[in-house]
Protein backbone atom coordinates (compact mmCIF):
# COMPACT_ATOMS: atom_id res chain seq x y z
CA UNK A 1 0.00 0.00 0.00
CA UNK A 2 1.42 3.87 -1.20
CA UNK A 3 1.05 6.39 1.33
CA UNK A 4 -2.34 7.93 0.34
CA UNK A 5 -5.59 9.02 1.37
CA UNK A 6 -6.35 5.93 3.27
CA UNK A 7 -3.44 4.28 4.17
CA UNK A 8 -3.63 7.59 6.06
CA UNK A 9 -7.10 6.87 7.52
CA UNK A 10 -6.11 2.76 8.09
CA UNK A 11 -3.25 3.11 9.68
CA UNK A 12 -4.26 6.13 12.30
CA UNK A 13 -6.95 3.75 13.29
CA UNK A 14 -4.81 1.36 13.64
CA UNK A 15 -2.50 3.15 15.55
CA UNK A 16 -5.16 4.91 17.90
CA UNK A 17 -7.93 2.69 18.26
CA UNK A 18 -11.20 3.90 17.85
CA UNK A 19 -12.38 7.08 16.77
CA UNK A 20 -14.83 9.64 16.50
CA UNK A 21 -15.05 11.64 13.15
CA UNK A 22 -13.56 15.04 14.59
CA UNK A 23 -11.44 13.43 16.72
CA UNK A 24 -9.73 11.76 13.43
CA UNK A 25 -9.69 14.64 11.39
CA UNK A 26 -7.59 16.39 13.71
CA UNK A 27 -5.16 13.96 13.81
CA UNK A 28 -4.80 14.06 9.84
CA UNK A 29 -6.00 17.15 8.92
CA UNK A 30 -1.98 18.16 8.23
CA UNK A 31 -1.10 15.14 5.94
CA UNK A 32 -2.12 17.84 3.57
CA UNK A 33 -4.09 14.64 1.62
CA UNK A 34 -7.38 16.17 2.73
CA UNK A 35 -9.02 19.29 1.24
CA UNK A 36 -11.77 19.55 4.30
CA UNK A 37 -13.06 16.95 6.96
CA UNK A 38 -16.12 16.01 4.11
CA UNK A 39 -13.67 15.43 1.81
CA UNK A 40 -11.97 13.20 4.58
CA UNK A 41 -15.86 12.21 5.60
CA UNK A 42 -16.17 10.87 1.76
CA UNK A 43 -12.78 8.33 1.68
CA UNK A 44 -14.39 6.69 4.92
CA UNK A 45 -17.44 5.94 3.39
CA UNK A 46 -15.63 4.29 0.43
CA UNK A 47 -13.71 2.42 3.23
CA UNK A 48 -17.01 1.72 5.14
CA UNK A 49 -18.51 0.09 2.18
CA UNK A 50 -15.55 -1.89 1.42
CA UNK A 51 -15.82 -3.46 5.07
CA UNK A 52 -12.38 -1.96 5.57
CA UNK A 53 -13.40 -0.41 8.78
CA UNK A 54 -16.38 -0.21 10.97
CA UNK A 55 -19.12 2.21 12.47
CA UNK A 56 -20.67 1.78 15.54
CA UNK A 57 -22.65 3.56 17.29
CA UNK A 58 -22.57 4.23 21.11
CA UNK A 59 -25.04 6.41 23.21
CA UNK A 60 -24.46 7.92 26.01
CA UNK A 61 -27.56 8.41 28.57
CA UNK A 62 -27.70 10.17 32.04
CA UNK A 63 -28.57 8.25 35.47
CA UNK A 64 -32.64 8.28 34.58
CA UNK A 65 -32.28 7.25 30.90
CA UNK A 66 -32.55 10.16 29.27
CA UNK A 67 -30.42 10.43 25.93
CA UNK A 68 -27.22 12.68 26.08
CA UNK A 69 -25.27 11.70 23.34
CA UNK A 70 -25.33 9.66 20.18
CA UNK A 71 -21.78 9.38 18.52
CA UNK A 72 -20.34 6.82 16.18
CA UNK A 73 -16.93 5.57 16.26
CA UNK A 74 -14.71 3.95 13.40
CA UNK A 75 -12.57 1.85 13.78
CA UNK A 76 -9.52 -0.64 11.92
CA UNK A 77 -11.32 -3.62 10.66
CA UNK A 78 -9.44 -6.76 9.63
CA UNK A 79 -9.51 -7.15 5.96
CA UNK A 80 -7.41 -9.04 2.95
CA UNK A 81 -6.50 -5.27 1.37
CA UNK A 82 -5.91 -3.36 5.13
CA UNK A 83 -2.24 -4.84 4.69
CA UNK A 84 0.57 -2.33 6.12
CA UNK A 85 4.17 -2.21 5.46
CA UNK A 86 5.92 -1.02 8.48
CA UNK A 87 7.59 1.73 7.03
CA UNK A 88 4.35 3.03 5.71
CA UNK A 89 3.05 2.52 9.84
CA UNK A 90 6.50 4.25 10.63
CA UNK A 91 6.34 7.25 8.19
CA UNK A 92 2.60 8.14 9.52
CA UNK A 93 3.20 7.32 12.88
CA UNK A 94 5.12 9.82 12.97
CA UNK A 95 3.52 12.87 11.57
CA UNK A 96 0.55 11.48 13.65
CA UNK A 97 3.04 12.30 16.98
CA UNK A 98 3.74 15.77 15.68
CA UNK A 99 0.20 16.30 15.41
CA UNK A 100 -0.27 15.50 18.54
CA UNK A 101 2.64 17.17 20.55
CA UNK A 102 1.74 20.12 19.26
CA UNK A 103 -2.07 20.17 20.00
CA UNK A 104 -1.30 19.69 23.52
Amino acid sequence: MNFNKYSVLLTTLKLKGPLTRPNLWNLVKDTQLFSGATHMKCKMDILLGQDRITKKCITKTDKKGKLIQDKFVYSFAEHERNVLPEPLVERIKSIIDVDVKTNN
